[in-house]
């Protein structure tokens, strides 16, 4: 009797034990992908900073060269417009006319192009601006439409919320360049 209680009993997992290994497996990936989120959209934020920089940086050697800062005047916060006053300050910052000088060879740029994202508006393919690590294009006005001195450019962020231009967007926004505080 002995041979046949050892001849049925097999070795293997039960199913209790199989189903809490796979929770646990769950659990563990789950927390490493909400942690990989964070991780990449940090990455993100510090591109945009980075390239807001790069801008700030063209906008006072522009300033240097020319005695002011290219205009570029806030009709709306729509993104028509946003895109527009985009293609102003890239055709300011690489001394163009159109779309194909500022992404052609050969002419002088203060700005490096190929360490920046160029967008293209949907309508109108002629009009390219600078963008965001989130597609959306950074936001340029100068005078400020707050009346304040100096250029507004700013991120819109990953939710692309739409900002009040009204306000101290230095303060507001997590990656804005203010042209009083260079």
């Amino acid at each position: 009797m002995n041979n046949r209680m050892k001849a049925g009993k097999k070795s293997g997992f039960t199913l209790i034990e199989l189903l809490v290994v796979i929770s646990i497996l769950g659990i563990l990936i789950g927390i490493v992908f909400s942690a990989g989120k964070y991780v990449f959209s940090d990455q993100e934020t510090k591109q945009a900073k980075v390239q807001l920089g790069i801008i700030a940086a063209a906008l006072e050697e522009f300033k240097l060269n020319n005695g002011d800062y290219p205009e570029a005047l806030c009709e709306s916060s729509l993104d028509d417009d946003e895109m527009a006053r985009g293609f102003l300050l890239l055709k300011a910052l690489c001394k163009a006319k159109d779309k194909e000088e500022i992404l052609g060879p050969g002419s002088v740029k203060l700005l490096p192009i190929g360490s920046l994202s160029i967008g293209e508006m949907l309508d109108n393919q002629e009009v390219v601006f600078m963008q965001d690590p989130w597609g959306n294009p950074f936001v340029y006005a100068y005078p400020r439409p707050d009346g304040k001195s100096g250029y507004l450019l700013f991120s819109k962020g990953a939710d692309s919320l739409c900002s009040d231009y009204t306000v101290d967007d230095s303060e507001s926004e997590p990656f804005s360049i203010d042209a009083d505080n260079i």
